[in-house]
């Protein structure tokens, strides 16, 4: 494995218990979990939250960009940008940047109008895109870089990564992956 790689396995394991159900008191009580709360509290990264909110907005418009950050019990800042909306989908792009390491990550949604599936969700790469998710990426990547400049994006290869050992509040041992641990286990 790659350096960098095993440096973000081995951040990632300062923060879950290994072999530990999620659940179990001995998870709530373990020293990763202690250290992940502390650090997901203390690590809001509130004055680059706030920068990066307002570039989005003053590109994208106050009506296209959510922050969410606050409202979800995520260890990163999260924000939501709206795409457009046609009769047949409805499209958005959702910003993760971590707070436990100097990662990001942009995903995609798609909901077809009418169906009964809902939403599907994609993690860009930065390869095989569309016109408008480079758009959003490539100033999303600018922004980003410029207001934390040791932050860099996680490919999305790496953040599919299965991660051993471990549980979160929505996945088993052997389903956790990378993005799980370092973004959210349950995207939308």
């Amino acid at each position: 494995m790659e350096e960098w790689k095993q440096k973000i396995i081995d951040r990632i394991y300062l923060f879950y218990p290994k072999n530990i159900i999620y659940g179990d008191p001995k998870y709530f009580e373990s020293k990763e979990y202690i250290y992940y709360n502390k650090i997901k509290k203390t690590n809001t990264l509130s004055f680059e939250r706030e920068k990066l909110y307002k570039e989005l907005v003053a590109h994208f418009g106050s009506d296209k960009v959510d922050d969410f950050s606050l409202l979800m019990d995520t260890p990163s800042l999260v924000f939501k940008i709206y795409g457009p909306i046609t009769d047949k989908r409805d499209i958005d792009w959702v910003l993760y940047i971590s707070t436990l390491t100097n990662r990001y990550i942009v995903c995609k949604n798609i909901n077809l109008v009418g169906s009964k599936k809902g939403w599907d969700t994609y993690i860009l790469g930065t390869k095989s895109i569309g016109n408008d998710d480079k758009k959003v990426m490539n100033f999303v990547s600018n922004k980003i870089e410029s207001i934390l400049p040791d932050y860099e994006y996680l490919p999305s290869s790496f953040a599919k990564y299965k991660v051993s050992n471990i549980w979160t509040p929505t996945k088993e041992k052997g389903d956790v992956v990378v993005f799980d641990c370092l973004f959210t286990d349950n995207p939308w």
